[in-house]
């Protein structure tokens, strides 16, 4: 058995297994839609779902124009949607590590290098980070400060980023002196870092804070279907303060999707204007959204990369 056929197993039981944790999950929400909720907001329910698996995708999209950016052979935009979204399955286990983990599976079924696709990873994550910081400095900048400071968060948000960054940069020295090899590969990932241009980041980065901006909205339209009275001037600081509250879940060690950072950090933000039961209720349910539109993000890449198999096939 070769190492794509043995990646491509355990690949799938990890599939299967993300499947398990995910209707745990959803099951120990206990909701109740039959008796909540409404026609119309079960409407919004699906038309959510559906929306959020396409953001899945243009994840995915992205990934591929910055790995084909990086990479020095041509990329096959079909699988890595695919296997993006496949391993995208694997933050709901524990560790929250493994849907990183995972995409280097793009390296095998495509002769890429494990380096080019781990930079990749890097330079992504980078991209929406920074795009998430300006998201939160525009939308919510003093409520924002204000929360983290009242929570006393904002010193170990800080020490975390930079317990990261310091490690990352101690790491790269000295590796970068001690081994000749890494030292050229360095080298070589720097030069093609430069291949992605300073207009393709800007241009990264706004898409990443559009996608904030919609996940925040679908949140404050799904408040509203349920019952909650908002007010225009609140839709800033929601946008702001879901931005902060993915941050802090992206920070937090262990944390499979920020499974309630995003929660608590809600309802401490909208408890007293709108009421408390529904807050909670909203944030549960957007949490559902959220899951269920990462497996229908992999159920259409899924469907998308066999149509294009069948047309391959048949031509």
């Amino acid at each position: 058995m070769n190492n794509r056929k043995f990646i491509n197993i355990i690949g799938n039981i990890l599939v299967i297994i993300s499947f398990a944790f995910i209707i745990h999950k959803i099951i120990a929400y206990q909701i109740d839609f039959g008796k909540l909720f409404s026609i119309s907001t079960l409407i919004m329910i699906a038309i959510s779902i559906i929306i959020y698996a396409l953001l899945v995708l243009f994840y995915a999209n992205i990934f591929n124009k910055i790995l084909s950016l990086l990479s020095d052979i041509e990329t096959s935009k079909t699988d890595t949607v695919f296997t993006y979204s496949q391993a995208n399955l694997y933050k709901y286990l524990p560790g929250n590590i493994f849907h990183y983990i995972g995409r280097n599976q793009i390296a095998l079924n495509q002769a890429a290098s494990h380096g080019t696709v781990i930079a990749t990873t890097i330079a992504e994550m980078l991209l929406i980070i920074f795009a998430a910081i300006i998201t939160v400095v525009i939308f919510a900048g003093q409520d924002a400060l204000k929360w983290l400071l009242s929570n006393g968060l904002f010193a170990r948000v800080i020490f975390v980023l930079a317990v990261i960054f310091l490690c990352c940069l101690i790491a790269s020295v000295i590796l970068y002196s001690a081994n000749e090899r890494i030292k050229e590969r360095i080298e070589k990932y720097r030069r093609i870092a430069n291949r992605i241009g300073f207009v393709n980041v800007v241009k990264f980065i706004i898409a990443y804070i559009i996608i904030f901006i919609l996940n925040s909205v679908m949140f404050l339209t799904l408040l509203y279907s349920i019952g909650g009275e908002l007010h225009i001037n609140l839709l800033a600081s929601v946008i702001g303060m879901y931005t902060l509250s993915w941050i802090i879940g992206f920070v937090t060690p262990g944390a499979p999707a920020g499974l309630g950072i995003r929660e608590v950090i809600m309802t401490s933000l909208l408890t007293g204007i709108v009421s408390g039961d529904l807050v909670i209720t909203a944030v549960v349910l957007y949490r559902v959204v959220t899951t269920l539109g990462d497996v229908g993000g992999f159920l259409m890449a899924y469907q998308l990369k066999k149509l294009v198999f069948v047309t391959n096939t048949d031509s």
